[in-house]
């Protein structure tokens, strides 16, 4: 039929594509079924859609993001719904609600999600796509919050050195990292210099190895937050080797800081008079 409102549908679970693109069809819903982001990517680029209904994960977690940018940049009228799987993942799908129209968690109740179709195809909104860049870039511009939010959450130096100190090595340390994903080596000589001294450093201060380790998990979950409140801005055909690069990064700097530490003792750094 001419008038029906055309949906593309994803979904790599081959028991949801039979059955759910089958309730939206006897809905009057002309739906497109695929069960990969190359199929998707291909649709979108040879249909006009008026609503995307993608799954979080096809094939490989996060692609999901990947159909939604593409459809927001071809076809920015076209309202966009994820669906997950995984409610603890609700967090971020909110924090990119300003670019993704609406999310349902599986399984889905067909009611509400004919209900929000409707809803969101009667009200279409044409929303500007943010600029996109690397995740290094974003989080050059995120460093002041990252850093605040890291300074926050650290742990506390012990005694007569804590302050000026323990803040300096932070942006030191961030800074390493943007680097590192810059030139796409985790493990950058660089880095893992900086690593060592950031060990030594914190053993002089009184630090336990417990404490060191707590400062660095504490930056990279901060660093992830960043990275979901970004989504919708960062490369994505860059950001899952990004990923990898950070992961290595963090692994490095963690066994270069600890190895450092516990390499022995040394003096007590020297306050300023």
């Amino acid at each position: 039929m001419s008038g029906e409102r055309k949906i593309l549908f994803v979904d790599d679970e081959a028991s949801i594509r039979e059955t759910l693109p089958s309730v939206l069809r006897w809905n009057g819903f002309d739906v497109t079924v695929t069960a990969t982001v190359s199929d998707a990517l291909r649709e979108i680029s040879s249909q006009r859609f008026d609503l995307l209904l993608s799954d979080l994960n096809i094939g490989e977690p996060g692609d999901g993001f990947t159909v939604v940018s593409a459809m927001r940049r071809t076809q920015p009228w076209a309202a966009t719904i994820i669906i997950t799987g995984f409610p603890a993942f609700e967090s971020a799908l909110r924090a990119i609600q300003s670019q993704v129209d609406d999310y349902v968690v599986k399984p889905a109740n067909v009611p509400e999600l004919l209900k929000t179709i409707r809803d969101k195809m009667g009200r279409p909104s044409v929303r500007q796509q943010p600029p996109i860049m690397a995740l290094y870039e974003v989080l050059e511009q995120e460093k002041a919050q990252i850093l605040g939010e890291w300074i926050a959450e650290a742990p506390p130096v012990p005694g007569r050195f804590s302050g000026v100190t323990t803040l300096s090595q932070l942006p030191l340390l961030l800074d390493v990292l943007i680097a590192a994903l810059r030139s796409g080596a985790g493990d950058d000589h660089a880095a893992l210099v900086h690593a060592a001294e950031l060990g030594e450093i914190r053993r002089r201060q009184g630090y336990k190895v417990s404490m060191l380790v707590d400062e660095l998990r504490v930056l990279e979950r901060i660093v992830l937050l960043s990275v979901e409140r970004n989504l919708m801005r960062i490369d994505l055909s860059t950001l899952f080797c990004h990923l990898r690069v950070m992961n290595e990064f963090f692994r490095m700097q963690l066994k270069e800081a600890v190895d450092a530490y516990m390499s022995g003792p040394t003096p007590p750094l020297q306050t300023a008079a």
